[in-house]
């Protein structure tokens, strides 16, 4: 059978949004009840191995990270890859085993429930997964793929359910008669359209988003993101986005959290991070996207960091950046940073540095 085309989504703006501006359309944020939250999570790994002092040999993936997140809003987490952006949303999800802290979703603390009660619970949160070549069953039908999170969460009735699935093709873009064909008679763009609509299925409170677009074609994470941004406007939807793509991440994002080593290092609004970072690893983070100089036509040069990231394994104390950071000092060798608020601009965000406001 011929395979189906991604083409434009006429519902897709060709112009981003702009998020709130002013302190005002940023107050009646601030007002918006957290649908998620998360307080001092961490997860680490025991490697059933000693160091040469005989202490366990632990990985700090995620080490005691906390944020909120509006209804109807995006919060972004970046950072290099292997820093715990994806462990991060995998102990959202509620799907690792060894997480501490607290988590409450739409006012519910997650770890109260019992495995029964979590079960049912897990109708109030979804995730699209990042590569929609891999996370879709190719022996399973589209309709069936959408349905399935409804069987198995005893979403509505059996025709309520049918009628559901239609109804999700065309909210993201697909014919309802497409429900009757298999994923690989289907472009990558039009994939993920599919898992968009399978993670609405259950009318989910969040929705984590793995870096959704990183295995699209350029113009096709345009439609996608575009597609999102108009879902989240017409279902209130609230994202959690993890990425790596700076550009992504100003587009899609009201707030965002930069992530090192397992910490965050500044957190706060996308736009005013982006415009002006202030944490050492941020810039430098930034600094490596491409830029054209519109009168040299050249490329600016990159910040290069000195010396290797150290060990996610039982790391030492103090700042995780100390051996990279060009500005460090004795204090951030013995010393962990605290998340502390630095104002810029009249507008204020969370910085762990020592020197933060001063650099």
């Amino acid at each position: 059978m011929q395979k189906l085309e991604d083409k434009p989504d006429p519902s897709c703006r060709s112009t981003p949004r702009k998020l709130p501006q002013n302190s005002r359309e940023r107050h009646m944020m601030d007002q918006v009840p957290n649908v998620f939250s998360a307080r001092d999570l961490k997860v680490h790994f025991k490697l059933g191995t000693e160091d040469s002092d005989g202490n366990p040999r632990v990985v700090h993936a995620v080490d005691g990270v906390s944020f909120d997140i509006p209804k109807g809003t995006t919060l972004g987490i970046i950072g290099e890859s292997g820093c715990g952006k994806s462990t991060t949303a995998l102990a959202a999800m509620q799907l690792l085993g060894n997480v501490k802290g607290k988590m409450q979703l739409s006012g519910v603390e997650l770890s109260d429930l019992s495995k029964e009660e979590l079960r049912q619970h897990r109708k109030k949160f979804q995730i699209i997964f990042q590569d929609p070549y891999s996370s879709l069953n190719p022996r399973q039908r589209v309709g069936s793929l959408i349905r399935t999170p409804m069987d198995l969460l005893d979403v509505g009735t059996p025709d309520e359910r049918d009628k559901k699935v239609d109804e999700l093709l065309e909210l993201v873009g697909l014919r309802p008669e497409s429900r009757n064909l298999f994923p690989h008679q289907f472009s990558g763009g039009q994939r993920q359209r599919i898992g968009i609509a399978r993670a609405l299925a259950t009318s989910p409170d969040l929705i984590v988003c793995d870096e959704p677009v990183s295995a699209l074609d350029v113009a096709i994470q345009a439609q996608i993101l575009n597609l999102m941004k108009d879902l989240q406007d017409e279902l209130q939807l609230t994202y959690l986005f993890i990425s790596h793509d700076m550009g992504v991440v100003s587009y899609l994002c009201h707030e965002v959290a930069v992530m090192y080593l397992g910490v965050f290092v500044e957190q706060g609004n996308s736009k005013e991070i982006l415009k002006e970072p202030l944490h050492p690893y941020t810039r430098v983070l930034l600094s490596a996207i491409p830029k054209i100089d519109p009168v040299n036509r050249s490329l600016f040069d990159a910040q290069k960091l000195a010396g290797d990231p150290p060990s996610p394994i039982n790391p030492a104390p103090g700042c995780r950046f100390t051996g990279r950071c060009p500005h460090a000092k004795d204090i951030c060798k013995g010393e962990m940073p605290a998340l502390r608020p630095v104002s810029v601009n009249g507008f204020s965000r969370q910085i762990a540095c020592h020197f933060a406001g001063e650099i």
